[in-house]
């Protein structure tokens, strides 16, 4: 993995968890992690696993061991294949799907991002992994951000795989005025683009169920 892509996200909350360099390093067993905290994945163009956190890795493994040495990319690309349909369109509509990981079931949201790296090598998906019933509290995250009504309106709306166009038709404002609320979102928590969001999000809920 081209350290340019280990690079992609500092600032953002994400730590450089690259599958490829940390394959070799991984437990021979996974094990069911007791947080209820959702998994954060990064995908490329192909719609291949650039970034996973312990908790995606813990929920698409499981009760499954991934071999070294590269095994476990390519056992996480085939989960994911299976969950998420190829996206043809960067614009098109958040899918959201559900699926079972031993007795829990859990929900598929799936964002849009702008890669900003030439050839489209950065990631272009985020995909969040979310326990029914254990969906992110954008209430907590709001005062933990100091985010206005209408910021908080625009976060909840991200959270839930809108696009910028959706968040602007469900908030009816335009486009470029929803896009004004997303970088104020993104300045207040530190984030430098939207997958750095969702990071910060995911790190507030993981300190909060400790």
């Amino acid at each position: 993995m081209k350290a340019a892509l280990a690079s992609a996200w500092n600032g953002n909350g994400l730590s450089r968890h690259l599958l490829l360099t940390s394959a070799a390093s991984m437990p021979r067993q996974f094990e069911r992690a007791n947080s209820d905290s959702p998994g954060l994945l990064l995908l490329d163009l192909l719609q291949k696993p650039l970034y996973a956190n312990d908790e995606a890795i813990s929920i698409l493994c499981y009760p499954e061991s991934p071999r070294k040495n590269g095994h476990l990319a390519y056992f996480l690309a085939r989960k994911i294949d299976s969950l998420i349909p190829k996206q043809n369109d960067s614009a098109s509509s958040k899918v959201t799907s559900e699926f079972a990981s031993g007795k829990r079931h859990y929900q598929v949201r799936v964002f849009n991002l702008k890669s900003r790296l030439k050839n489209g090598l950065g990631p272009t998906l985020a995909v969040l992994l979310e326990r029914n019933g254990g969906h992110l509290d954008v209430t907590q995250a709001a005062q933990r951000f100091h985010l206005t009504q209408r910021e908080t309106e625009a976060l909840q709306f991200l959270m839930q795989g809108h696009t910028t166009k959706q968040i602007a038709s469900g908030m009816c404002i335009s486009p470029n005025t929803a896009k004004a609320f997303l970088r104020s979102v993104m300045f207040k928590t530190g984030a430098s683009n939207r997958s750095g969001i969702l990071a910060k999000i995911l790190q507030l809920s993981r300190a909060a169920t400790g």
